[in-house]
């Protein structure tokens, strides 16, 4: 067995309100947005490229990641989010998750990242 510890070393906790955890939102319209909280704990700047990726040995798993080569360019809107709309994208991501393609989803991102290969993976903290 190989379990995930969600804890205080992985989850940073939002005491200041919910603006100070970390969170990407999958909306129901196709965008996908990182709040300011995110974009300072992934160190984000405006026009980075990230790829969503899913752990195929633990589907339950899913990441994001910086990758500039081949990743989503993502843009820093007027109101301090990190986003980019791609229905595509977040319809296959719903479907690959179990998760309703009508609805609007808010996740907690992880506060250590996995590294492989000196990449860094944000894990998802998806609760269905």
């Amino acid at each position: 067995m190989r379990l995930k510890h969600l804890s205080e070393k992985t989850v940073e906790y939002g005491g200041r309100g919910t603006h100070s955890v970390a969170k990407v939102i999958f909306s129901k319209n196709g965008g996908i947005s990182l709040n300011r909280a995110a974009i300072s704990k992934m160190k984000l700047k405006d026009g980075d490229r990230l790829t969503l990726s899913n752990d195929e040995d633990d589907p339950e798993n899913w990441y994001l990641h910086n990758d500039p080569e081949n990743g989503f360019k993502f843009r820093l809107n007027s109101s301090g989010q990190f986003i980019v709309h791609h229905t595509n994208l977040v319809k296959e991501f719903k479907k690959l998750a179990g998760l309703d393609d009508n609805k609007t989803y808010r996740f907690l991102i992880a506060g250590i990242p996995t590294v492989v290969a000196k990449t860094k993976y944000w894990g998802i903290l998806i609760i269905k």
